[in-house]
């Protein structure tokens, strides 16, 4: 093959002295098996440049396709990667969450609130400032489980806690210490300064009655307030110790609230 101004192939076929050429052209010199000539094909050239660069096109186009396809899933895999990653920590914040929250009052489960409390105390030593603890529990809780069923506990005991809530400052710290006592732990304030919080506590659950079908549920409730003694603050003290002391405080004086009002020494809200 061979190219004739870059725009033809041509193809020649050559042709040999046969014995039946010698016969008519042997007196012109010719011999056996001489090359005397040939056929010769033209063809243009540009459809055969055409089909190669449509080749090669279509190889550098399936190229750029791979490699758009190679940039599109890592870019889909790094933000799927990152979505994944997020929900992970979303769902860990969330986990943790729930792991600290009692799922019936929406307060504290007691973990949390141990926590919370040996936070208070931690601080209290710190900065020397008093630090005060309310338990308070249901009056009579039995006798609303009794008479109308245990949905209606669950409804009272949710109530009673987001009064509870409503009437103590952003600080201070509300949880369900177990059945139907709840506990706040009011830090900066005094023995004198927690009764305040109690009572008036109590005033709120004496007006905010629960509506369950159509009969208003008052619950009243009882309370105790311990106090960080001034004598327990050493530093050497250990914390489970002052946490106990806190604690034995306020359920003492619970006690003794709930006895009173047995024997109809206190009278509702008070």
């Amino acid at each position: 093959m061979e190219a004739k101004d870059g725009k033809q192939l041509r193809y020649m076929e050559p042709l040999f002295v046969t014995e039946d050429c010698l016969k008519c052209h042997e007196e012109q010199g010719y011999q056996l098996n001489q090359l005397r000539g040939g056929i010769a094909v033209g063809l243009s050239y540009e459809p055969f440049l055409a089909a190669q660069r449509s080749q090669i096109n279509s190889v550098v186009i399936r190229y750029l396709i791979f490699a758009l396809i190679l940039v599109a899933s890592s870019s889909l895999f790094t933000r799927k990667s990152l979505l994944d990653e997020q929900k992970k920590k979303s769902y860990a914040v969330q986990l943790e969450y729930l792991s600290r929250i009692d799922g019936l009052t929406g307060l504290l489960n007691r973990r949390a609130l141990m926590d919370r409390l040996d936070e208070a105390i931690e601080s209290a030593l710190a900065n020397k400032s008093p630090l005060s603890i309310l338990l308070l529990d249901l009056d009579d809780f039995k006798g609303i489980n009794d008479t109308y069923g245990h949905l209606a506990g669950d409804l009272i005991l949710k109530h009673s806690a987001a009064v509870i809530k409503e009437n103590v400052r952003a600080v201070d710290s509300v949880g369900r210490y177990g059945g139907d006592e709840i506990m706040v732990v009011l830090p900066g304030l005094s023995g004198a300064l927690a009764e305040k919080v109690k009572e008036r506590i109590k005033r709120a659950m004496s007006n905010s009655p629960l509506d369950y079908e159509g009969v208003l549920l008052y619950q009243q409730v009882s309370g105790g307030v311990g106090t960080l003694p001034e004598m327990e603050r050493d530093e050497a003290t250990n914390r489970e110790t002052l946490r106990r002391l806190l604690i034995q405080g306020a359920d003492q004086q619970l006690y003794l609230e709930k006895q009173a009002k047995k024997r109809g020494l206190t009278g509702p809200g008070k």
